[in-house]
């Protein structure tokens, strides 16, 4: 964890792209994900 904690001090631009990076990455398989099934949904109700 400390190891951690010091390349995140020495490289904070990438440590910061990473984040910026999963956050998308994670914002994007939420959408890709929740969309079939709010359409399956739709379906069924009908």
């Amino acid at each position: 964890m400390k190891h951690i904690i010091q390349f995140t001090e020495k490289y904070e631009n990438v440590a910061e792209a990473l984040k910026t990076t999963i956050v998308a990455i994670l914002t994007t398989g939420l959408i890709l994900g929740l969309a079939p099934a709010i359409m399956a949904l739709q379906l069924h109700s009908f």
